[in-house]
């Protein structure tokens, strides 16, 4: 519970709404600015590579990243590779798929092309966005997802007028 001149500000941030009336719980209601903490945090987790990656592995999360978040996190991943790498193939068999899921959409966000996925498999995960057409991936196997948007490059229809 927050104290109460935390609780006075707290009513005062717009991204924050509670979940109930009678309820001092809050909830964030910008899934904009949601997108975008997350994808920081998650950033985070692959800096650190400690215990808290370890607990980020069995949480389950509700919300996949977004476009924004993605991008965001693309930088993070850019910066260290081989780390988000590991996590995302470490949350692919822990509770938490939908860490890997972000962790892979976004290095579809990178400028790190091809990206070799050693062998990746992504089961039971959930993508807002997966978008293939600015990196190549190799070696990803992605099945019994929700892909809520799929992106395709095909340079065969890009010269051709539609």
């Amino acid at each position: 519970m927050p104290v109460e001149d935390a609780s006075v500000m707290l009513q005062r941030l717009p991204a924050l709404g509670r979940v109930r009336a009678e309820s001092n719980d809050r909830q964030f209601i910008d899934t904009y600015i949601l997108d975008g903490l997350r994808a920081r945090d998650t950033g985070a987790l692959i800096r650190a590579m400690d215990n808290t990656t370890s607990a980020a592995l069995e949480t389950r999360f509700i919300n996949a990243l977004d476009d924004l978040g993605q991008r965001i996190l693309a930088r993070e991943i850019e910066a260290k590779p081989k780390q988000a790498l590991e996590i995302a193939k470490r949350s692919a068999s822990a509770t938490n798929r939908i860490l890997g899921c972000d962790i892979v959409a976004s290095f579809l966000q990178t400028n790190l092309t091809p990206v070799d996925f050693e062998r990746l498999t992504i089961q039971n995960g959930d993508f807002i966005k997966l978008d293939f057409s600015k990196v190549a991936a190799e070696n990803l196997s992605v099945s019994e997802c929700i892909i809520r948007t799929l992106v395709f490059f095909l340079p065969q229809l890009r010269s051709r007028r539609l």
